[in-house]
């Protein structure tokens, strides 16, 4: 029993607004499927996060029709879990996987909590908020169960684990069943790979770099998804590493090396075959940033397909690195909740879907808030 785990797709992201990135994204995936299929597992899961949004753009949905396609040909089934951004916060309401049925898309969850493949348990969980924590150790409980007269057990969660992400989590560590043999995740979008109890709990990370802040952890961990051998007593991973189509560079220069980094890196950007995105940290910076800003410009404008640079005085250098840390948004909200959780949680929550800069989240949100204070009331 080999599967192909991946997750965080997040297809339809269109990037600081440029449609370019949303195509990265797209190609991105597309490769995977090719790679997958070239590995000839036994199936697919996939945890969580297929689209950026619950209704995604129509190209988003025919990149993965054709996925889909090619994998029902290359008789590979998928079962895949809703993620956060792809489900729509109202009752009643389904994801846009179910087009996909007739594809052979199983999803987990519902009515379907989960599924037989051979002597193979896959069983999991769409992505719950912590309002739902109870409900979601219960059907955790119900999950190992179920699964216990299978020789080969897998659950699929798109959820945050307390050990990795402190402060945005929705379980920890010792409320997921140690019972399981391969434990796909999603949600967290750098890789991971932990034993917990008999098996192996994973996060493959995210497919394409969704925030810059994953840059760091791009270049220690690489992107790609996990192969996944169950056949044996002693599971087996391996990370199968796809390099992205564009370039991320971030770099820091103190504004006396202006002219020399300038005359540097303008021959790295033309021998590249994509335009990269610079993320560009000028420091030392004296007086104004515009005339700076205009010799980055004229130089590189070109060059990249966004040019994202920061100024900072010697005086702003020396402060943030007294402060690094203590400003994490997470951190702030949920000192300021104290300890009423479940306004945290909904703190958190909507600052996450707000964050995101789309308005047709604003129903969503509203309806998260509604739903809240119908719970808490």
């Amino acid at each position: 029993m080999r599967i192909a785990h991946l997750a965080d797709s997040h297809l339809g992201f269109r990037q600081y607004g440029l449609y370019e990135r949303e195509e990265d994204f797209y190609a991105i995936f597309e490769e995977t499927v090719e790679r997958i299929i070239a590995e000839r597992p036994d199936c697919v899961i996939h945890a969580g996060d297929l689209f950026e949004r619950s209704q995604p753009p129509t190209k988003a949905l025919r990149v993965v029709q054709q996925a889909l396609g090619r994998l029902d040909n290359a008789g590979i089934p998928i079962y895949a879990v809703p993620g956060n951004h792809d489900i729509l916060i109202r009752r009643n309401s389904l994801p846009p996987h179910i087009l996909y049925d007739y594809l052979g898309m199983k999803i987990i969850g519902g009515r379907n909590p989960w599924y037989t493949h051979g002597e193979t348990f896959i069983g999991g969980i769409p992505y719950r908020s912590k309002i739902y924590h109870a409900a979601m150790i219960e059907d955790l409980g119900r999950l190992a169960a179920a699964a216990e007269p299978f020789r080969k057990r897998i659950l699929v969660l798109h959820q945050a684990i307390e050990t990795y992400l402190p402060f945005e989590y929705e379980l920890r560590l010792e409320e997921i069943p140690p019972s399981f043999d391969y434990y796909a995740m999603g949600h967290i979008h750098k890789r991971i790979v932990e034993t917990h109890g008999q098996g192996i709990l994973a996060y493959p990370g995210s497919s394409e770099l969704w925030s810059m802040d994953e840059l760091s952890s791009y270049k220690r961990d690489g992107k790609g998804f996990n192969l996944v051998d169950l056949e044996h007593d002693r599971q087996e991973l391996v990370k199968i590493d796809l390099p992205l189509h564009r370039e991320i560079l971030d770099e820091t220069i103190p504004l006396e090396r202006l002219e020399e980094y300038l005359d540097s890196i303008v021959e790295r950007l033309r021998a590249l075959p994509e335009r990269p995105i610079l993320n560009v940290k000028i420091t030392d910076v004296k007086e104004g940033s515009a005339p700076v800003y205009a010799k980055l410009e004229h130089a590189l404008g070109d060059l990249v397909l966004q040019l994202r640079p920061r100024f900072v005085s010697a005086e702003e250098e020396n402060l943030e690195s007294v402060t690094e840390g203590s400003l994490e948004i997470h951190a702030v909200i949920a000192k300021r909740c104290g300890d009423d959780s479940a306004l945290c949680e909904l703190a958190l929550s909507l600052f996450d879907l707000l964050s995101r800069g789309d308005s047709e989240l604003l129903e969503e949100a509203s309806a998260m808030a509604e739903e809240a204070q119908r719970r808490l009331a």
